[in-house]
């Protein structure tokens, strides 16, 4: 068997059917690209459009509620720092990023978690499915992001989307099934049909574990900032991008520590919100 022409064949039928894929619903994917940007543009707006100490008095206050008074004091003076350093709309704007492509995921993530955690079918063909989504490293999926959407945002999100998909399927799944038995039949027992005891009993028993998805969904989807500033998505991975091309030491530093900052910030801050709603649960 000759390995280099199977491999050849497999890659030009890759290459051919990413083309066929991007001529024929070239309208549709344009629609997609519209809508993506216009959420994120909404949403930039939205962290932009307030003073920036508002919005650090605002975070600081989220902090303080969901992680304590010490997590308060480091996102009031993390985000200042951003703010010093001059790069604080690089930082709203990879956080609209982020959220953008978490809403995104999770739209989809969690109907899918939910349909595998009740399905067992349906969680073995998700779960080879999300081996190789994890798996398979960020770059990959830039590329046909690009040939379809083209450069910019939406290539970024829908890339950024497909890296964070993974944890909130499994673990929207795992919290369903660990939602103990006893539970759902008593709930049966006194007349609650499926769809009453899924948004009754089962979601919310399992809310806990669909927010550690979502924690981590935002982790990987900010670990994707820098890659998605090489396509032109902007905020700080571009910042990064740039730096890395004129050897410009000094803002590359400037640059990751607002990632750092951003990604402490926003995981502390989840991380707080499951544990508050383990412990509501007791």
């Amino acid at each position: 068997m000759n390995t280099a022409s199977l491999a050849a064949g497999f890659d030009n039928a890759v290459e051919t059917g990413v083309e066929v894929i991007s001529t024929t619903f070239d309208t549709l994917f344009n629609r997609i690209s519209d809508v993506i940007e216009l959420a994120l543009t909404g949403i930039e707006q939205v962290f932009l459009f307030p003073p920036f100490y508002l919005f650090i008095l605002f975070f600081s206050i989220l902090a303080w509620k969901t992680a304590g008074r010490t997590m308060a004091v480091y996102t009031l003076i993390g985000f200042l720092l951003c703010y010093a350093m001059g790069l604080w709309e690089e930082t709203m704007i990879t956080m609209a990023l982020v959220v953008t492509s978490v809403i995104f995921t999770l739209v989809l993530a969690i109907p899918l978690g939910v349909t595998a955690g009740s399905n067992r079918k349906i969680s073995d063909i998700t779960r080879v499915l999300m081996d190789f989504l994890q798996t398979m490293p960020p770059y990959v999926y830039l590329i046909p992001a690009i040939a379809i959407l083209g450069f910019g945002a939406s290539p970024a999100i829908v890339a950024t989307a497909i890296i964070a998909f993974a944890p909130a399927v499994r673990l929207t799944a795992l919290g369903l099934r660990q939602v103990p038995v006893e539970q759902v039949e008593v709930g049966k027992a006194f007349g609650a049909s499926p769809a009453q005891a899924l948004f009754k009993i089962k979601l919310p028993a399992a809310l806990p574990s669909i927010m550690a998805g979502v924690n981590q969904s935002l982790m990987l989807a900010l670990s994707m900032a820098v890659i998605a500033g090489i396509i032109g998505a902007g905020g700080l991975g571009k910042e990064v991008y740039r730096a890395i091309r004129v050897l410009d030491v000094g803002k590359a530093f400037d640059a990751g520590i607002c990632i750092v900052i951003l990604a402490i910030i926003l995981d502390r801050i989840s991380q707080g919100a499951v544990t508050l709603l383990k412990t509501k649960g007791k």
